[in-house]
């Protein structure tokens, strides 16, 4: 759980600016306006009451008891509907995560409010939210949010005293997929907060759940007992939902409470050929439930037509006795109070930028009212939704009229400029950086035209081609890369420019060893279309690898280009430890938890520096504090072996390393240790299958054939363990390690002439060695030179080596030869 940070005021660019009053929406139409700022109304709850605002992410309304699905199991939702208010039709603004939860936030609208997509945008600090004018009032703010999309980098932490991203309980997020923690440690960590409210104090609470969002994987009994993957998780939800508000209960605070609960945009479920969400803003992605309980609220209450989640903000806010504020959703307080409804007027604005910023192809923006759902695009939609409820007839051919009356009314409300905040630094001196951003539309101050300008693709026309990207994600996460990249290349084909799959084939490159290749590619994928500061942090990785001194101009560009990722910072701390630049590599590595302090790679970057310099108790603290923040990071179990190991010793680190393994079974260098550490303690049957996969990942991995010579030789296979030492040194000659071990294998098998013969050649590279010293005398002894022999054993012995000594008074032919 972290304090809010003070987050640098983030650049504009691309579109025009909004530079008139919010309040001027209705005027563009002369009549009932689309979104207003509130109304006059008196509808007020008492003096004091919390707000608990519940955002269960990718849950479409009609997936609920409440709104008429027969096979849900949503009995908590349900009872919130049946005693509250009910908004039969609320559409979100944006079928993806960021933009809509900035808008339930902020009651603006996405082009007002600039955060367009997500990963690349955040919400600008100047723009208020509920939490920035609840703290005016002297509300404890807390937000809990359940996956990385959500992050406080992302501008949403703003006004709230805790904003609690704390995703260090959260499942290993698939490729292509954000990490996310369950509802049961959501709930868990929103209680946490409660509990911490000044008593008498009101508070809001922001709990962001992510459960029905891909993959669908509830926990048992509501995997088994809901005959949908995305129904239970759903179920799940509801479940950990009662078992808050129990605890409100339970504390005398739920009368007190107003209850808010929606959701950021719904799941295709396979309509119009989408998976999932992101693409297009039919009902399927964009009805979304809300539902307001309080007491005080007159219960039972639905309200049929179309609202906005715009709409929330100000209605809590008036309920709450807040004064109207400069927003463009409508309060809906009269209605919850038991006045009437507001007129639909227009209706809702939804718009699908995803397809633009990591596609390429047009945007989607949509107006739906109680009837109607128009859709702009390079080939415009229209929807008779009093028939045509899941959007499958296309009615702008012979409804012309409308659908210009309706393009033209979507036109007036984006007249007057879109807002578009990216993370992205601007004011960068770097000429190359510049020149980047430019490439991607990244212009400083305000852009010619807007996003939809050109002749781009109809995201509708594309829907196999998204169908076969999804295929190649499958294939990268079941790492078939081949398959992969030659999936990749023919989608290509088709869009040369589309920036996912660009960077998704430099990584492919990557995983098939073809570096170089990797390098040519990621150099024209950062000028293109969507590039990130991740796609220049791994062309700095590549040519890192490649000994290129570029790499250190590239991870400077990943730095300008989002200067609140502290991963290149992490970067540059990792590389200057391996040049042995110790003191810098410690700055970089404070300077990337200065943006995060929960970054667990800065942390294990500094443990495993203070473990190179000798500091292992400090570097012990830092791997702790890094294994806080993400338990499932597994570079961070074996580095805190490593140094557990150099503390306390093997015993005391072998289950670090077995920790190591349970995340990541291929970990090779957890295998080798743990398994070193298994032969030492003579725990052979647990050491050798982990030794001999050590080997199948890497035969070169020395250590690993180490490990496994000495094994045999100590199990009566000396034998073996000849073969397998003879083998790895006929491709590697010159490791002195095995060569020594050869000399004990040879020993153990009772030749003594052959294993002072290989133990001379060992005593030519190290000549102190007093163990080959003795092997080596023992071996002339064998061979009849006994003069040679004793001449050896006198040189070595003149050195003075009391563990020589130790030897020469415990070994029988050593005692005979010096009598």
């Amino acid at each position: 759980m972290r304090p809010c940070p003070t987050a640098d005021r983030p650049e504009e660019g691309g579109l025009p600016l909004v530079c008139r009053p919010l309040v001027m929406v209705g005027a563009l139409f002369g009549l009932s306006a689309l979104f207003s700022c509130g109304t006059d109304s008196d509808a007020r709850l008492p003096s004091g009451t919390n707000l608990l605002l519940i955002t269960l992410d990718t849950t479409r309304a009609d997936r609920l008891g409440c709104y008429g699905y027969p096979s849900a199991r949503t009995p908590v939702l349900d009872a919130l509907a049946r005693e509250g208010v009910r908004f039969e039709n609320c559409i979100s603004v944006a079928p993806i995560t960021l933009p809509s939860h900035a808008s339930i936030l902020s009651g603006q609208l996405p082009f007002r409010h600039g955060a367009r997509n997500n990963g690349t945008h955040r919400l600008p600090e100047d723009v208020p939210t509920l939490s920035t004018l609840l703290s005016e009032k002297g509300y404890a703010t807390g937000a809990v949010v359940s996956a990385f999309v959500l992050d406080s980098r992302f501008g949403l932490a703003q006004g709230f005293d805790v904003y609690d991203d704390d995703l260090s309980q959260a499942l290993r997020a698939p490729t292509f997929m954000f990490r996310e923690t369950t509802a049961d440690d959501g709930v868990r960590r929103a209680q946490q907060f409660l509990e911490g409210v000044e008593q008498g104090r009101p508070w809001f609470l922001w709990l962001h759940l992510f459960d029905p969002h891909a993959d669908y994987e509830a926990p048992e009994p509501f995997a088994s007992e809901n005959g949908d993957p995305y129904d239970a998780e759903i179920a799940f939800s509801d479940h950990m939902l009662g078992t808050l508000l129990d605890d409100l209960r339970e504390r005398g605070q739920l009368a007190d409470t107003l209850v808010a609960f929606t959701a950021d945009h719904g799941e295709s479920l396979n309509e119009h050929g989408e998976r999932t969400h992101g693409l297009f803003i039919y009902d399927a992605t964009t009805r979304v439930p809300w539902i307001l309980s309080h007491p005080g609220l007159t219960g039972g209450t639905v309200v049929p037509g179309v609202v906005s989640g715009v709409d929330l903000a100000p209605t809590v806010l008036e309920l709450l006795g807040l004064p109207p504020q400069a927003m463009d959703g409508r309060s809906h307080g009269a209605v919850c109070m038991g006045g009437e409804p507001l007129d639909t007027g227009l209706g809702a604005y939804s718009e699908g930028l995803s397809s633009y910023f990591d596609h390429g192809w047009s945007d989607l923006r949509s107006v739906r009212n109680d009837r109607w759902r128009l859709i702009r695009a390079p080939r415009p939609e229209l929807y008779d939704l009093s028939g045509d409820p899941n959007e499958v007839k296309d009615r702008s051919g012979e409804e012309s009229v409308r659908l210009k009356g309706m393009l033209k009314d979507l036109e007036e409300l984006l007249v007057g400029g879109e807002r578009d905040v990216r993370r992205v630094d601007l004011g960068s001196d770097s000429l190359e950086v510049k020149e980047t951003l430019a490439a991607l539309g990244y212009a400083s101050g305000a852009a010619e035209g807007s996003i939809g300008d050109g002749p781009l693709a109809d995201p509708k026309d594309k829907v196999e081609f998204w169908k076969r990207s999804q295929v190649v994600q499958e294939l990268v996460r079941s790492d078939r890369f081949e398959e992969a990249e030659r999936a990749i290349l023919m989608l290509l084909e088709e869009e040369p420019g589309d920036a996912m799959l660009r960077t998704a084939r430099g990584e492919v490159l990557r995983q098939l060893g073809r570096t170089e290749e990797a390098l040519e590619w990621m150099k024209n994928t950062v000028t293109g279309l969507g590039a990130s500061s991740t796609d220049w942090l791994e062309l700095a990785e590549v040519e890192r690898e490649l000994g290129s001194v570029g790499w250190w101009e590239r991870l400077a560009s990943a730095r300008k280009m989002d200067p609140q990722n502290p991963l290149p910072l992490v970067r540059e701390g990792d590389w200057l430890t391996e040049d042995g630049v110790y003191k810098e590599a410690e700055a970089a590595y404070q300077r990337a938890l200065a943006i995060d302090e929960r970054c667990v790679e800065a942390w294990i970057g500094l443990g495993h520096l203070k473990h190179q310099l000798g500091r292992n108790t400090e570097a012990e603290a830092d791997l702790r504090r890094g294994l806080a923040a993400d338990p499932l990071f597994a570079d961070g179990w074996f580095n805190l072996a490593v140094v557990v190991e150099a503390l306390r010793g093997p015993e005391q680190a072998r289950d670090h390393y077995r920790k190591t393994l349970s995340l990541e079974p291929t970990h090779l260098r957890a295998m080798v240790n743990l398994g070193i550490s298994l032969v030492a303690a003579g725990e052979y049957a647990e050491a050798e299958p982990m030794i001999q996969e050590a080997r199948a990942l890497d035969p070169e991995e020395g250590r690993a054939t180490y490990s496994l010579a000495l094994l045999w030789m100590r199990t009566e296979r000396a034998g073996q363990a000849e073969l397998l030492l003879l083998e790895h040194l006929a491709g590697d000659p010159d490791v002195p390690e095995l060569r020594r071990l050869l000399v004990f294998v040879v020993e153990a098998q009772g030749d003594a002439v052959r294993a002072g013969q290989l133990a001379q050649e060992v005593l030519i590279k190290a000549p102190n060695d007093y163990w080959m010293t003795v092997l080596a005398v023992e071996g002339l002894v064998a061979a009849g030179d006994r003069g040679r022999a004793l001449s050896v054993l006198s040189a070595a012995r003149a050195r003075g080596n009391p563990e020589l000594e130790k030897l020469v008074s415990g070994r029988r032919v050593l005692r005979e030869l010096v009598r």
